[in-house]
């Protein structure tokens, strides 16, 4: 009689840790009902083809998730920047006319000129049509023509300020560079945003691994239970027994109870980042957990020095502070252009057509010098050291930049490499954990041990399992933080 019982509790006592067995739909046995409330029935979560990978995750940032879409628009914001910029070099078309009726001098006019500013060196071109009918006061003898008007055409060319440099250019150049401020945040952004999905993914891994070691721990208790209720029938275990193996089922309940809320919790902190294609979040369900952890990912020997290189040429922090310093440096140049004199050349020829005044019809040319010296570049002055403080304010900054990328990068390898010596030792601690296991609940089966020391071997592999989850969890993170710091996906 003895030996069948001991048979029966070795069976029914020996469920693997990372077993999922649904328990009985009638919790407890009779004989404990009285000490002990009601067990709730938990389901372990099927298995499914439809793993939910990483990837997809990723993809769902990428294409759906609205923080990311709403820095995309800064770099739309940018390029309309931009094309107000060129604007500044849209042609202009000025239109003119007046007319005296009345009077004893009496006259029409009307000019219209057409003025197209080019990008090279300031230029501006014109050119133009005006025309002067009637009897004119001898003041305004030059808006007189002949009977069909004349045509003139012409530049304007600054030779010191506004030469290299303008106002126009000025907003063109740092609105282009703006662009690249611009797209190197969305950069930074997207990889940022894709660590801390992986992260979220990781951890909803890890949970929902933890639900089924708990699940697992708590089903061998509850099968157990029989085994103990036959031997404390037959006088071969004291009931006490039963009541410590019943504190044990409601401890480790409770231990589900908790490892639930914390997929649950992981569950709505993945669907912020994994979305439908209308952008919706998507709560994952157990069924698309995977069924195994991949295995770690060991970096390879000397890519951490390369991949630092690689991190200062692909990061986008540094482009961002170079675009930003460029900036600064073009305002820098217009002020100091602006203490320039102006001094602008206008080169125009003239020619009207038609009858009236002969002494009109030949061609002309007319070339004009405008001088303009301040005497005074306090605006300009002062414009120009608040761009130089500025340049000089990005130039430290992207020095720190580059100091602090190369420490996230040899951080990170670090952390990559910490997590697998971790997780080496983890996975021995688990094998002897479960040896341990093992070999008290043969104890316990052959009568040489207690149950408490049963559930306390068992605990502790349940522990191993879920800081060899943790360690695990950390490697891929590690990971997730070393792309990210490199500049990769």
């Amino acid at each position: 009689m003895r030996g069948s019982l001991v048979a029966a509790a070795l069976v029914l006592g020996s469920g693997h840790a990372h077993a999922q067995i649904a328990p009985p739909s009638g919790g407890v046995s009779p004989a404990t009902a009285a000490t002990q409330p009601a067990i709730v029935t938990l389901q372990a979560p099927p298995q499914s083809s439809s793993e939910l990978r990483l990837e997809e995750v990723i993809a769902a940032v990428d294409t759906r998730y609205p923080l990311l879409l709403a820095e995309s628009q800064g770099l739309a914001a940018a390029r309309g920047e931009r094309r107000s910029a060129v604007g500044a070099f849209d042609p202009k078309w000025k239109t003119k006319a007046s007319a005296f009726p009345v009077g004893y001098y009496r006259y029409v006019t009307a000019e219209s000129t057409v003025e197209q500013p080019l990008y090279w060196r300031g230029l501006s071109v014109f050119g133009g049509y005006r025309i002067g009918q009637g009897k004119f006061p001898i003041y305004y003898d030059n808006y007189r023509t002949n009977d069909r008007g004349e045509v003139r055409v012409g530049f304007t060319a600054p030779l010191f300020r506004g030469g290299s440099i303008d106002k126009e250019r000025a907003s063109l150049w740092k609105a282009e560079a703006g662009i690249d401020v611009a797209a190197q945040e969305l950069v930074a952004a997207r990889l940022e945003f894709r660590r801390i999905a992986a992260e979220k993914y990781w951890d909803w891994v890890a949970a929902g691994k933890k639900l089924e070691n708990a699940r697992s721990l708590y089903q061998r208790a509850v099968e157990r239970n029989v085994g103990v209720t036959a031997r404390i029938g037959s006088g071969d275990a004291p009931a006490i027994d039963q009541v410590d193996n019943s504190r044990s089922i409601l401890q480790r309940e409770q231990q589900v109870v908790g490892a639930e809320r914390v997929l649950t919790t992981a569950r709505l902190a993945l669907s912020l980042y994994l979305r439908d294609d209308k952008g919706n979040p998507v709560i994952p369900s157990e069924e698309r957990l995977p069924r195994e952890f991949p295995e770690p990912i060991a970096l390879a020997a000397g890519t951490v020095e390369s991949d630092v290189s690689r991190a200062l040429s692909q990061r986008p922090e540094v482009r961002l502070y170079e675009s930003k310093r460029r900036q600064y440096e073009i305002e820098r140049d217009l002020a100091t252009n602006d203490k320039l004199p102006t001094v602008d050349v206008l080169v125009a020829g003239a020619k009207q057509f038609g009858d009236g005044y002969p002494e009109k019809h030949p061609a002309t040319l007319e070339a004009g010098l405008l001088v303009d010296i301040p005497l005074r570049n306090r605006k300009a002055d002062g414009r120009a050291r608040t761009a130089d403080a500025l340049f000089m304010q990005y130039d430290l900054q992207l020095r720190y930049a580059k100091d602090k990328i190369q420490n996230e990068v040899r951080d990170a390898a670090a952390g990559s490499d910490a997590a697998a010596r971790r997780l080496a030792l983890a996975r021995q601690e688990l094998v002897l954990a479960r040896t341990l296991e093992a070999a008290e609940r043969q104890r316990f089966a052959m009568g040489d041990s207690t149950i408490l020391v049963v559930n306390l071997r068992e605990q502790a592999s349940f522990d191993a399992s879920n800081r060899e989850i943790e360690t695990l969890v950390d490697h891929h993170k590690s990971l997730a933080q070393y792309r990210a710091v490199v500049g990769q996906p």
